[in-house]
């Protein structure tokens, strides 16, 4: 800001000296072919002459800062008023992980605590090099457990409402008899929590956007 001001600081300085001394070369050149003048209106004329075109030049110099100024200023206005309207609808998302080990559940949300609502647009999932462009995709590969999946979402667009959460992928190990959780019980656990293990090495993604179009990415690994 300050090399700015000071670069057009220059250039008006250099401009002003331009305005004061051409007219002061163009009247010698014309009138001063016989030298200088002891005559009291010659002197006259010309501080006559100074003074018409001092005042032109510098009238239009001011009213040129004045309209420049003024503009500058609105221009900083318009600038504040935009971006206070998007910080009263900026989101703020994170990504949470919910583990119930009673029930042997898992989600993934999202969290909005920001002001307006969080627009997803696409989502990817990174598990050993390799890019999944959906939680069943990752799934299938790399799990093969007995439980349920649900994926609320059907697409890799939602919405996350201000101060509201959206699970976006949730496992739960199927529930079975008495009996049979007596057989299974360890297994379940022993899968519950390998499937924690590779859910700690999953990069998720999330290219999203607030109501004025602002790119938001999610990075969390």
């Amino acid at each position: 800001m300050k090399k700015k001001f000071k670069k057009e600081l220059n250039k008006y300085s250099l401009w002003i000296l331009i305005g004061t001394i051409l007219p002061i070369i163009i009247y010698l050149f014309v009138f001063g072919a016989n030298g200088l003048s002891l005559k009291n209106t010659n002197w006259s004329d010309f501080g006559s002459f100074i003074g018409g075109y001092g005042t032109l030049i510098f009238g239009a110099g001011n009213l040129y800062l004045l309209i420049k100024v003024s503009y500058q200023l609105n221009s900083i206005d318009e600038e504040r008023n935009n971006q206070n309207k998007i910080d009263s609808v900026k989101p703020l998302g994170i990504l949470s992980h919910e583990i119930d080990y009673k029930n042997l559940s898992y989600k993934v949300n999202i969290n909005n605590l920001g002001l307006g609502p969080l627009i997803v647009q696409n989502y990817t999932l990174k598990y050993n090099e390799t890019i999944y462009k959906t939680f069943n995709d990752f799934y299938n590969e790399n799990t093969f457990y007995l439980n349920s999946i649900n994926l609320p979402i059907k697409n890799n667009k939602f919405f996350v409402g201000a101060n509201n959460h959206f699970t976006v992928f949730e496992i739960t190990f199927n529930k079975v008899d008495l009996e049979e959780m007596k057989i299974l019980n360890i297994r379940r656990n022993e899968n519950f929590n390998d499937l924690l293990s590779k859910m700690k090495l999953v990069e998720f993604n999330f290219e999203c956007e607030d109501l004025f179009k602002n790119k938001i990415e999610l990075h969390i690994k």
